[in-house]
């Protein structure tokens, strides 16, 4: 035990032996880390059987030091040693003197609480036969409410004699299925608050996504039915025993590429709803002309330059006509540098992502990846094809000439738009580019119904000319 003075400052190992009585322990908390050092200094010496029979007899020794700590802690409340100092509670006292947080204070506390009600499960800890990860596992689904509490102490002394056979996540299933036994209503009810803390978080974290949630347990049992089947194929694909279904361990990396498996199946087996018209894809799109440079080429800075300038400098004069006064001027990021870099993203929504020449390549060769090559203006080239409904391919290239909406002063995003055929399909229109333009649906819908004229203008990008008679 490690003393403090009265200003906080932590004692050395040496004067630690003061705590104790000379009569209850020579030589105190020092001569324990004695002896630990020289088993720390034995450790090297010893083969990996020696070393798992050292871990077994330490497990043992954690556990035991773990009870005299909830003593004390114990010791600690009862003699009520807070009080002395206005406005701090046992906890508050706790967290003081020793580095411990607010939630671990709380912990020690109601573990050192249900060991000095419960002697079988302080003699188990005692024995150094049962872990504090054990003790916490009890008491936080034994006495979640007064049901359990009530229920609990006959089942102490089996409880305590199967948790010094298992690791602590096989006590604790135990101890839910014990809860789902003796208490069904509180287990629903935190069923139901399980699921109303559910949510996935899809965020981009600088080069890739973060995807953080929490699911109920059944959604989770899909998650991890759904992963173990992709895992056991790639295990299979690795020709490790193909005649082998097992769940095997995984690590992080693995279930990664798990995950890229189903999404695989998911987008090439069809059956997604669509979005705005686009079906679930995922696009990549580059230029020509940095497909044709050697990857390790980077552009001129000169030239880059004046690009941006330049680029940035039409648009604010295409503002400048056509935006209207107090309004935020439309600027596109994607046609200020074009063609100097591939991105790839979604075919139904935002979120693209700037990629390096070598990964376009290597993505150029990914069946499961839809390419759009552009020219330098950052114009679709042409890929006709003879479908009615827009392919994925063909709708990113729309979303990457028009950028979305292209109705006056709309400005909706891609992901909100329609394919509209400029002259329509019934009447002999194609399902090409220079028959098509992204539109909104309020758009899309006024272009049918007052006559306003879509058309495809000089620079090749498509423009909406208004009736402003409405016919009716």
């Amino acid at each position: 035990m490690v003393g403090m003075s009265d200003s906080g400052a932590v004692a050395g190992a040496a004067s630690s032996a003061d705590v104790v009585s000379a009569g209850a322990c020579v030589g105190g908390v020092a001569q324990i880390v004695e002896h630990l050092d020289r088993l720390r200094a034995g450790v090297a010496s010893l083969d990996g059987y020696d070393a798992v029979g050292l871990l077994v007899q330490l497990d043992e020794v954690l556990a035991v030091g773990e009870g005299v700590r909830l003593a004390a802690v114990s010791r600690v409340q009862g003699s009520e040693v807070w009080r002395d100092v206005a406005n701090q509670t046992a906890n508050s006292f706790l967290r003081a003197r020793s580095l411990r947080d607010h939630g671990q204070a709380a912990r020690d506390l109601r573990a050192a609480d249900f060991l000095d009600a419960h002697v079988v499960v302080c003699d188990a800890v005692d024995a150094g036969k049962v872990s504090r990860g054990h003790v916490d596992v009890v008491v936080a689904v034994g006495l979640a409410n007064k049901t359990r509490a009530r229920a609990l102490p006959p089942f102490l002394p089996s409880l305590m004699a199967y948790a010094a056979l298992v690791p602590v996540a096989d006590f604790r299933r135990t101890m839910r299925a014990w809860a789902a036994a003796v208490d069904p209503v509180g287990v629903g009810d935190g069923e139901s608050d399980a699921f109303a803390r559910r949510y996935l978080r899809v965020s981009r974290v600088g080069d890739g996504v973060k995807l953080d949630g929490f699911l109920t347990p059944e959604v989770g049992s899909k998650a991890c039915a759904a992963l173990n089947a992709a895992l056991s194929q790639l295990w299979k694909n690795r020709d490790v025993d193909a005649e082998d279904d097992r769940v095997m361990a995984s690590t992080e990396q693995e279930r990664a590429d798990a995950f890229e498996v189903l999404l695989d199946r998911l987008l090439t087996t069809g059956g997604l709803p669509k979005a705005g018209g686009a079906v679930a894809a995922v696009a990549m799109t580059v230029s020509l002309e940095r497909l044709e440079k050697p990857c390790c080429d980077g552009a001129d800075l000169a030239s880059l330059l004046d690009q941006f300038d330049q680029n940035l400098a039409e648009q604010v004069e295409v503002n400048r006509r056509t935006g209207r006064a107090g309004w935020r001027p439309q600027i596109s990021p994607d046609r200020l540098i074009p063609g100097q870099s591939a991105t790839v993203g979604p075919s139904n929504g935002p979120g693209e992502f700037a990629v390096s020449p070598r990964k376009a390549r290597l993505m150029t060769c990914d069946c499961k990846i839809r390419r759009v090559v552009v020219d330098k203006a950052s114009l679709a080239l042409d890929v006709g094809r003879s479908e009615r409904v827009f392919p994925a391919y063909l709708r990113k290239a729309l979303e990457i000439r028009d950028g979305g909406c292209v109705f006056p002063f709309c400005g909706k995003p891609a992901s909100w738009t329609h394919a509209h055929h400029i002259k329509h399909w019934i009447d002999g229109g194609t399902t090409s580019l220079d028959n098509a333009a992204l539109l909104c649906s309020a758009h899309h819908h006024a272009v049918h119904a007052d006559k306003h004229q879509v058309s495809i203008g000089a620079d090749g990008r498509a423009r909406v000319d208004l009736n402003l008679t409405r016919q009716t």
